[in-house]
């Protein structure tokens, strides 16, 4: 009985000695662990913060710049130029005039519809009559004491927010605050101050930017303990409303709570881990052994699985991760293999072009051995027209597609007596224009395959708002056909192997760079067949700019 009382007591004291040394070292080592956990989760929110407000910051950054591109966009306009540049007279010219600024105006807020709500031009010509919300006299900027120090200012340009909406119209309605506007001056030929082109921006648009996540805000001035990006357009900081020192609050409030409840899960937990300890860790050195085969890479190897239930339903578990891990190293695998097929693929392409031009040098050079020096020049002249149009860029100046054209009737020439005479009428001014590569040489080669190979004349000039390009060849070409390739031209879609397959490409190929605002046409004039292509010099002025 006493030997009884003696065991039981013995292991009242153990377990009691388990129990505090287990609840000691727990409690130890989530406290050292969850102070460390709170500083990251403290500095992977601020981090998490600012990548946020600096995707919020980008969005508003690509409004405001694609407010201002608008608003350069329209002042490179004409007639909206000529108008407000231009003293008004209360005639049919002028009014005409006005209408037609407005429609400039009206077409380039359509465009932007979905960030500008307004464009306004302010005159300070009082001449200069009012019309719809799109022109006013500069007196109702007064209105605004930030548009009014503006116009005093020297500035040039700027952003405002919080800009009276009185400067625009007296509706007699209540006055709401527009969220942000952007001003520019426009200054006549004698330096004197036209007036104020203002673009007010939709305030449902920069709100919806700083409302995707909740509590963004822009600030006049950085908050202290708050994570904050500077928007040098609209002169704030873009801001979370959630301090950092509540964050590191809200860490130190749940590590309390974790421990509270981690210590009294320690005494439930650990009555039941005395009565499986022996048991579990009978079992579970034998699942060491297996799994010392995973460890050594062998992850066919497969846990057994007719053990106790937990242990089984861990042993599955751990069999599906390696099921998974096996499959994920034989894709790594097949990607590895795909990644260096791929490799060596780029770098036979890298060989192709060199073995071409190698190959092309030997025949020269073979022919200059054989005293065939014409057959020799063409090939070089052949080479050139190949390295031109292998090149990668997209673009290139009129002067460069014009020597790709000498190239070709070079080549053309040395095969043929008498040779092709070509006159060049182009422009010197336009020799540094970039248009669509490779579109003047194919018209030649039509010219030499189709016309009688005797004339060819290459043009080259604005006429009125258009870039006009035509190669001209001595020959004819029947109504039928040039009304069928006419057709076929308007649309440069088409998927059917009609012919004409270099006419068509070109014609795709302006089509993508300028949409409508580009053609290709096929005329006849007094034994002349002419190829001519004409682009609205403003389209053109817009693909150079991208720089594509």
């Amino acid at each position: 009985m006493r030997t009884e009382k003696k065991t039981k007591s013995i292991v009242g004291k153990i377990n009691l000695l388990f129990f505090a040394v287990i609840a000691i070292s727990a409690g130890a080592i989530v406290s050292l662990y969850m102070i460390k956990l709170s500083r990251d989760m403290v500095a992977l929110d601020e981090k998490n913060q600012r990548e946020l407000l600096l995707n919020v910051n980008e969005s508003l950054n690509a409004v405001c710049e694609r407010s201002e591109t608008a608003l350069n966009y329209l002042l490179g306009m004409e007639k909206l130029q000529k108008y407000i540049s231009s003293d008004f007279q209360n005639d049919s010219e002028h009014i005409f005039s006005l209408y037609d600024a407005s429609e400039d105006m009206t077409t380039i807020k359509y465009i932007n519809k979905d960030i500008i709500e307004e464009i306004t031009f302010y005159s300070t010509y009082a001449e200069l009559p009012e019309h719809g919300n799109q022109f006013h006299h500069a007196g109702y900027l007064e209105r605004d004491s930030q548009l009014s120090a503006f116009m005093k200012s020297r500035d040039t340009s700027g952003w405002f927010k919080n800009v009276s909406s009185e400067i625009y119209l007296e509706t007699g309605k209540s006055v709401r605050t527009l969220y942000a506007v952007y001003a520019r001056k426009i200054m006549g030929l004698e330096g004197r101050q036209l007036g104020i082109f203002v673009v007010q921006l939709k305030e449902k648009q920069l709100k919806q930017i700083l409302n995707e996540s909740d509590g963004i805000y822009l600030m006049e001035s950085l908050p202290e303990g708050r994570v904050g990006i500077y928007n040098s357009y609209l002169s704030g900081y873009v801001v979370l409303q959630q301090e950092t020192a509540d964050i590191a609050a809200t860490v130190v409030g749940n590590i309390i709570f974790i421990l509270v409840i981690t210590c009294s899960g320690l005494g439930i937990i650990e009555f039941f881990i005395q009565k499986l300890v022996k048991k579990i860790f009978k079992n579970m050195y034998h699942m060491l052994g297996d799994m010392e085969k995973i460890v050594d890479n062998d992850f066919s190897s497969r846990l057994p699985e007719n053990q106790e239930q937990e242990l089984n339903e861990i042993a599955g578990k751990v069999n599906i991760l390696l099921g998974r891990i096996q499959k994920s190293i034989q894709s790594v695998i097949e990607l590895e293999k795909q990644k260096q097929r791929t490799e060596m693929m780029a770098l036979q392409l890298q060989m192709n072009p060199h073995f071409f031009y190698n190959g092309l040098s030997i025949v020269q050079y073979t022919l200059e051995e054989m005293d065939r020096y014409r057959e020799s020049t063409a090939i070089s002249y052949f080479s050139r027209i190949l390295r031109y149009n292998m090149h990668p860029e997209v673009l290139a100046a009129i002067g460069k597609e014009l020597e790709c054209v000498r190239n070709y009737v070079e080549f053309v020439n040395a095969f043929r007596s008498p040779g092709m005479e070509v006159d060049y009428r182009v422009n010197e001014a336009l020799m540094d224009l970039k248009i669509p590569k490779f579109i003047l040489q194919p018209f030649a080669e039509n010219a030499v395959k189709y016309g009688d190979g005797r004339h060819l004349i290459v043009y080259a000039a604005y006429n009125q708002e258009k870039l006009v390009l035509q190669v001209k060849n001595t020959g004819n070409i029947s109504e039928n056909v040039r009304c069928a390739v006419n057709e076929t031209l308007k649309d440069a879609y088409v998927k059917e192997n009609t012919g004409k397959i270099g006419l068509k490409n070109i014609a795709t190929r302006l089509k993508l760079f300028y949409g409508k605002g580009a053609e290709v046409e096929i005329l006849e004039e007094k034994g002349w067949v002419i190829v001519e292509i004409r682009i609205d010099r403003s389209v053109l002025s817009a693909v150079e700019r991208m720089g594509v």
